[in-house]
């Protein structure tokens, strides 16, 4: 004798949870996929001045070239997944601060940082020379 068929199955009554038996394990792995290329994959850089998502020539892991910004300042461009990235400057202060400096062997000047983070010429205090001569009154000797 044969077993009546389930008729869950064959009425189709069944056929909903079929469907999400099969739709949400895609579903999930599409999700999946999704937050890794969006938070974890970098973006490409090396973008032309202009805008448009352009990528740089293709270089070698690990490789940098010598760029200027469109400001005038000398800086790098590093390899990243394959191609050139933007301009980037290394700073060695911030723009606009003020510091000490070696002026003379008797005196410490003032040096100040320019646009491109790098340090100005040293200016000694007044009554003093770049060659080591000063005026009684500004010399810590």
């Amino acid at each position: 004798m044969r077993a009546a068929p389930d008729t869950a199955w064959s009425t189709g009554e069944g056929l909903d949870k079929r469907v999400f038996v099969y739709l949400i394990p895609v579903i999930l792995l599409i999700s999946l996929v999704y937050v890794m290329v969006h938070f974890f994959v970098p973006p490409i850089t090396g973008m032309p001045e202009g805008g448009g998502m352009q990528p740089g020539p293709e270089c070698s892991a690990g490789e940098t070239v010598p760029c200027e910004t469109s400001s005038g300042c000398g800086g790098h461009r590093p390899c990243q997944l394959g191609r050139l990235g933007e301009c980037m400057i290394d700073y060695e202060c911030t723009p606009g601060e003020v510091g000490n400096c070696p002026f003379t062997v008797c005196t410490v000047g003032k040096r100040t940082c320019n646009d491109c983070g790098r340090w100005g010429v040293c200016v000694g205090p007044p009554g003093c020379n770049e060659s080591g001569v000063c005026t009684s009154e500004n010399n810590t000797n």
